[in-house]
This record gives C-alpha cells, sequence and structure tokens, in this order.
C-alpha cells in the first residue's frame, strides 16, 4: 500500500485533500504552523526546493502543487477518461490559477480591509473577470452536457481545483449560476461532504 504525507500550510478546503477524501485514500494530512515550516524548511530531502506544498509517496517527494495536483489526479482517477477530457480539464484548472494570480495581487497589495473590498469588488464588475470566469461556465455548459460534473459523470480535477478556490473566498458567481450549481454538487457527494463536516467542527 503507497504511503501518502502531504506537507502543507492551508489545511481547509485545499484541492489536494479534497482528492484523497472523495477517493477514500488514506493520507497523512501534515498541516505546518508557519512555526513548524520554518523549523523544517531547509530539510532539503523532505523540501527540496524550500517550499511548499509537497507531497510524499512512499520514499519519494514531489513539488510544485500543480505537479501534485495532476500526479494525485492521474493515481486516483480524477484526470478524464481520455486526451480530449483531460485538455479540458488543464483549461479549466489554468484559467482558474490565472483567476488566482489576479486574486492574490489584491490580497498582497497591502490594502486595508475596506480598500481590499473595494478593489475586489472592482475586479468582480471587470472585463478580465467576466471573461475568465465566463470561459469556466461556458465549457462547463459545452461539455458537461447536462451531466453532473465540468468533464462529464465524473469528478475531476478541474471540479476539485474550482471548489477548492470557492472555499478559500467566496467569488462573485451572480452572473454564473451554473458554477454556483457545480459547487453544490461537489460538495453534496458523500465523502466530501462528510469531510467538509469535520473541517467545520
Amino acid at each position: 500500500m503507497v504511503k501518502y504525507t502531504l506537507n502543507y500550510f492551508n489545511k481547509n478546503f485545499n484541492s489536494i485533500s479534497l482528492m484523497f477524501h472523495a477517493a477514500g485514500v488514506e493520507f497523512n494530512d501534515n498541516y505546518m504552523t508557519r512555526e513548524q515550516w520554518l523549523e523544517n524548511k531547509s530539510n532539503a530531502q523532505r523540501f527540496p526546493l524550500h517550499q511548499l506544498p509537497t507531497l510524499e509517496v512512499d520514499d519519494n517527494v514531489i513539488c510544485q502543487s500543480k505537479a501534485i495536483c495532476r500526479f494525485l489526479a492521474r493515481e486516483l482517477g480524477f484526470y478524464g477518461n481520455n486526451s480530449l477530457e483531460q485538455a479540458v480539464i488543464d483549461e479549466v484548472c489554468e484559467t482558474l490559477h490565472e483567476l488566482g494570480v489576479e486574486l492574490m495581487k489584491i490580497a498582497l497589495a497591502g490594502h486595508d480591509a475596506e480598500t481590499k473590498k473595494t478593489k475586489l469588488e472592482e475586479f468582480y464588475a471587470s472585463d478580465k473577470y467576466k471573461l475568465l470566469m465566463g470561459f469556466i461556465s461556458k465549457t462547463l455548459k459545452r461539455h458537461n452536457e447536462g451531466k453532473a460534473f465540468i468533464s462529464g459523470e465524473k469528478l475531476s480535477l478541474a471540479d476539485f481545483n474550482l471548489v477548492g478556490m470557492l472555499c478559500f473566498i467566496e467569488l462573485d458567481l451572480k452572473e454564473f449560476p451554473e458554477i454556483s450549481a457545480l459547487r453544490e454538487r461537489v460538495l453534496s457527494v458523500e465523502k466530501i461532504k462528510k469531510y467538509m463536516e469535520t473541517q467545520k467542527e
């Protein structure tokens, strides 16, 4: 049996943890506080790039969050059934990454709470936000064909990345009801629902 250890800052709602729980695969959830990380980051064997997250797979260490997500999606069956489905999953994941970059610019700009709120509202009203979210919404409509998830009947990495982001930050979804409905479908999956309930406690 493969032994997995996830080393991460954000304990709750990241897409890697969601995949493990959805698949019912046991892993060591090694959430690290800032103090613990500072004590351990010089360990080159466990943290070759001196950064998080890393995924330990038996005696191997995988760095970079995108590489970890794609590896785990393949291992656990969350990376589509063919090359076209994988391309759709990658499209959505890269679009979410681009969205995340824009949000991090606002989050890390040093604004006070009121200014940050204003900047977020401006971004949600921008053509850039509507383009990115609109692409995800259109992709969902185009490839979903009335099925449950982004690439069809099966959960995929794209679903986990989307829900992970929406659990971390409450995006403006008024113009994108399809995305809001997808979030609820994913969170209603029994294993994910149970996991989320334990996190609330």
